[in-house]
């Protein structure tokens, strides 16, 4: 089992970021066409819904709840709240460290391939909010925070979140941008482990993504208006939702400590990290993405 997880669940990553770049060439040939958003849901699907049905029927999850398919109650909305306000600034701010004054994209693109296009009309909102917020926030967390942390679960979720979160990090193709999309995908894992429901990440991703589809460009302009000003408050912000993030975190994991099971304390898998992160397959999917990122 630990090392058919080392090898194969690095094969299911390298296998959609291909799938992204062939959707890059065909990408071209929608953007002109009246069913452009069927086109690129049909793409998303074919992305990742068609790869994680495949590898899940041929190495099935163990048995259990192991993709957190359950719903989550009341107690855990303060945890989804603070983890959004933490993504949100955070990536405002990573994006104004590397890039300065009004650094954030205004454009929202998926994967470096699709770009929205705000209209401004009911409809095309309605179907920006369908096919660039919510189906990639469902299908990327059921892939990441489900499938492939539920790969690597039986080392520890430690590794779970490591090695989803690298992965989830490179299938947006922007490398100066994939420090922050590591530490989003490790928000996201984290948040999955506190909440016990994907549906938490799930409702935190997408969110997130409304924020840079509609209002990255209010934040620009806010930015623009007073540097300094803005800067500290964008970083008060992180800094607290940080901080509220990670003592909702504690108080959730000092309870569900206190309740687990010897057997569960003591059932991860003995393992190495370096032979988790530097796994041949997983060696591999690093190499795709780097080439590509140096050789575009």
């Amino acid at each position: 089992m630990k090392n058919k997880n080392q090898i194969y669940l690095p094969l299911l990553a390298s296998a959609i970021l291909i799938l992204i770049l062939i959707s890059r060439a065909i990408d071209t040939s929608l953007l002109t066409r009246e069913n452009e958003y069927l086109g690129i849901i049909i793409l998303e699907v074919m992305i990742f819904a068609f790869p994680c049905i495949i590898f899940t029927r041929l190495f099935p999850p163990k048995a259990g709840n192991t993709l957190k398919i359950s719903i989550f109650g009341a107690d855990k909305i303060f945890l989804a709240f603070t983890a959004t306000i933490l993504l949100i600034s955070g990536s405002i701010m990573y994006a104004f460290l590397i890039n300065g004054v009004g650094g954030t994209d205004s454009s929202f693109t998926l994967y470096n391939v699709f770009t929205a296009k705000k209209t401004g009309a009911i409809s095309g909102n309605l179907y920006l909010i369908l096919v660039y917020a919510l189906i990639p926030a469902v299908f990327e967390e059921f892939t990441f925070r489900g499938v492939i942390c539920s790969g690597y679960e039986g080392y520890s979720p430690v590794y779970s979140i490591l090695m989803s979160s690298i992965f989830f990090g490179m299938i947006h193709f922007d490398i100066k941008m994939l420090p922050f999309y590591i530490l989003a995908g490790i928000v996201l894992g984290i948040v999955l482990y506190a909440s016990g429901s994907v549906f938490i990440s799930i409702a935190v991703h997408f969110v997130f993504n409304l924020f840079f589809i509609f209002a990255v460009d209010y934040s620009n302009a806010f930015i623009m208006a007073d540097k300094n000003f803005s800067f500290f408050v964008i970083g008060l912000l992180f800094f607290v939702s940080a901080f509220m993030f990670c003592g909702e975190c504690k108080s959730i994991y000092k309870k569900k400590a206190s309740t687990a099971s010897i057997s569960e304390k003591d059932s991860a898998v003995k393992a190495n990290a370096l032979e988790i992160l530097l796994s041949p397959t997983a060696v591999i999917c690093y190499l795709i993405y780097f080439a590509v990122e140096f050789l575009k």
